[in-house]
């Protein structure tokens, strides 16, 4: 196993939405040329169905008694983005390596995201 604090990742935004277009983790390698590793989201995980940031449903929140069950539907196109309940999103991607500017793996993950407040690097204010 490899630790660096040298890797980098960039990320792309999704028009004015705090999401991620596009994001690619660059990690140099001692002894090895450098690995790239590019996500490209095709689906999103909203967080707040299981409870995080919601503004009722706050994971873990106790809500009144022992067992309390309450369903919510909501169409994930029509979720504002920006909104505070719509920030945390799991962003299932097709994942591709690279290594030496050579595909060596392709595949399925996930980039998780929360990005709240100001955030220079991204130019969030």
């Amino acid at each position: 196993m490899v630790e660096t604090e040298a890797a980098t990742m960039a990320v792309e935004l999704e028009g004015d939405s705090r999401h991620a277009r596009t994001a690619r983790l660059a990690i140099p390698m001692p002894n090895a040329a450098p690995i790239e590793i590019a996500f490209t989201p095709i689906g999103k995980f909203q967080m707040r169905g299981i409870g995080y940031v919601h503004p009722k449903w706050g994971h873990g929140r106790y809500q009144g008694a022992e067992l309390v069950v309450e369903r919510e539907d909501f169409v994930i196109a029509d979720a504002a983005p920006n909104s505070i309940e719509n920030l945390h999103i799991q962003a299932i991607c097709k994942v591709e390596l690279t290594q030496d500017g050579k595909p060596a793996q392709q595949g399925l993950g996930v980039f998780e995201q929360l990005v709240i407040g100001p955030y220079a690097p991204l130019g969030l204010k």
